[in-house]
């Protein structure tokens, strides 16, 4: 098993959630090095250019943390921004430092926890306007229960800034398989990936997380869903104090 994911004993799933769990609520003080205080440039950069996401379709950023771009997008004209985070945690950050609005809407044994600025009933989420969170490990989320909603694709674009390069590398295979399952057909999708240098310039030494995704690994999870692949930027940039090259795609899953 990878970095952040935890045998399981017998009979148990893998755990992914119970470091990140660890750090936000006693290593990042609020501050995590991979959250950025402002809307992600990549998203400013490409959004109504290479990326065109419909605004009446709901959109999903998974592993969200506390992100500013859900705001961003709302702020947009997008009428359902979903986000999908596996620690409260951040999720309470966000309510307290910017979006004081978001309330939880439900909680039990058996479901996931949803927050949301929406104040429509919990029937009809998905036709509401508003920013809704779901708090549960992004390999075992699905829609609320209570949502009327019954196809599992249920979101027509996604915005993946950090989530790809967050999940350890024996897992980036099924957790393709999962955005695919969730993202309608002809949906878009812009990730940003990157390569790490690490240790005079050995991509092999650079410990993620973020881990290292260049362009042919991005190509080869996606095309064996058989979706289109368009780089549409690369540049170079600073992780943990490295030289990297971070890339920017669109990709398009197949109408049929």
């Amino acid at each position: 098993m990878d970095y952040y994911e935890v045998d399981p004993k017998e009979g148990e799933k893998v755990d992914r959630l119970s470091q990140w769990e660890g750090k936000w609520h006693n290593a990042y003080d609020r501050k995590p090095g991979f959250h950025v205080p402002s809307v992600n440039p990549n998203l400013e950069a490409q959004y109504g250019k290479t990326f065109l996401p419909p605004k009446d379709e709901p959109i999903l950023l998974p592993l969200c943390g506390k992100t500013l771009d859900l705001i961003w997008l709302r702020e947009k004209g997008h009428l359902s921004v979903w986000g999908v985070e596996g620690v409260s945690k951040a999720i309470e950050e966000l309510k307290e430092e910017t979006l004081p609005e978001l309330r939880r809407v439900q909680e039990n044994d058996t479901a996931a926890t949803l927050w949301t600025t929406s104040s429509s009933t919990r029937d009809n989420f998905f036709q509401s306007k508003g920013i809704s969170i779901i708090c549960d490990d992004f390999f075992e989320f699905c829609p609320p229960s209570t949502t009327t909603i019954t196809t599992p694709s249920l979101f027509a674009s996604a915005f993946d800034r950090g989530a790809l390069v967050a999940v350890a590398p024996s897992s980036h295979e099924q957790y393709v398989a999962k955005l695919d399952s969730v993202l309608r057909p002809g949906g878009k999708i812009l990730l940003v990936t990157l390569l790490r240098a690490g240790e005079g310039g050995n991509v092999a030494t650079a410990a993620g997380p973020p881990f290292s995704i260049p362009p042919d690994k991005v190509k080869n999870l996606f095309c064996r869903h058989q979706y289109d692949v368009q780089l549409v930027d690369e540049h170079a940039t600073e992780i943990k104090g490295e030289t990297a090259t971070e890339f920017v795609f669109v990709l398009t899953k197949p109408k049929a």
